[in-house]
C-alpha cells in the first residue's frame, strides 16, 4: 500500500502538472488529456488508500448506530408504563377539572342571575333604575390547587348538536376549519360558527420536568 506521504507527493505532482498545461496546440490537447487519466487514477489511489480506514469507520458507525437503537429500545420498554400510567391520571384529573370548571361557571351564572334579581326587585320597590346599572361582582369560587410544575390549559374542542343551526359558511361540515375557529376564537367562535355546534373547552393536564 501507498505511504501517505508518498500518496501526498503523488498528489501535489499531478495537481501542479494540472495547473501548468496550456491547451493550444493538439501536442498540448494530448497531453492535457494524459494530465486527466493520471488524475482519475491518482483519485482512485487515494480511494483505496483511505478504503480499509472509511469501511472501519462506517463499521463502527453502523455498530455504534445499532447500539443506540438498542438503548432506546431500553428506554422506551421502561418509559412506556410510565406513560401509559401518566396519562390515566391525567385523563382522570382532566376529567375532574374540567367539571369542577362546569360546576364553577354554573355556580357564577346562578349567583350572577340571584344577583340581578335582587337588584330589579330593588329598582322596582325604590323606583330607583340606577341600581340597575352598578357592575354585578360575583366573587368566584377558587380553582382546585395542582402540585408545582403542574399546570392546566383549555382546549377548546366542539361537536354537532344541529346542522340546520350551523352558520351557512360551515354548512359543508368543514370540520378542520370549525376546529380552527374553535382553538383560535376559543368561546367566541360560538357566535361566528352558529348554535349547531357546541363550543366548549375540557381541562389538559400537563407538567414541566
Amino acid at each position: 500500500m501507498t505511504e501517505k506521504k508518498d500518496l501526498q507527493k503523488t498528489v501535489e505532482s499531478v495537481v501542479a502538472n494540472l495547473q501548468s498545461v496550456t491547451v493550444r496546440d493538439q501536442g498540448s490537447l494530448d497531453e492535457a488529456n494524459r494530465l486527466l487519466v493520471a488524475c482519475k487514477q491518482t483519485v482512485k489511489l487515494v480511494e483505496e488508500h483511505f478504503d480499509p480506514a472509511l469501511k472501519e469507520a462506517q463499521d463502527l458507525k453502523r455498530a455504534a448506530e445499532e447500539k443506540r437503537k438498542a438503548v432506546v429500545i431500553e428506554i422506551d420498554r421502561f418509559r412506556s408504563p410510565l406513560a401509559k400510567a401518566e396519562r390515566l391520571v391525567k385523563k382522570q384529573m382532566s376529567d375532574y377539572l374540567t367539571e369542577q370548571e362546569r360546576v364553577r361557571r354554573e355556580e357564577e351564572r346562578r349567583r350572577r342571575e340571584e344577583e340581578e334579581n335582587k337588584r330589579l326587585d330593588a329598582a322596582i320597590n325604590t323606583g330607583r333604575e340606577e341600581v340597575l346599572d352598578k357592575p354585578i361582582a360575583v366573587v368566584k369560587e377558587p380553582e382546585p390547587e395542582l402540585a408545582k410544575g403542574t399546570y392546566t390549559v383549555d382546549v377548546w374542542k366542539y361537536e354537532i348538536v344541529d346542522k340546520r343551526k350551523i352558520n351557512p359558511e360551515f354548512l359543508i361540515a368543514d370540520e378542520k376549519t370549525i376546529g380552527q375557529v374553535v382553538r383560535s376564537m376559543k368561546d367566541r367562535a360560538q357566535a361566528i360558527v352558529g348554535e349547531g355546534v357546541r363550543v366548549y373547552s375540557e381541562k389538559d393536564v400537563r407538567s414541566r420536568t
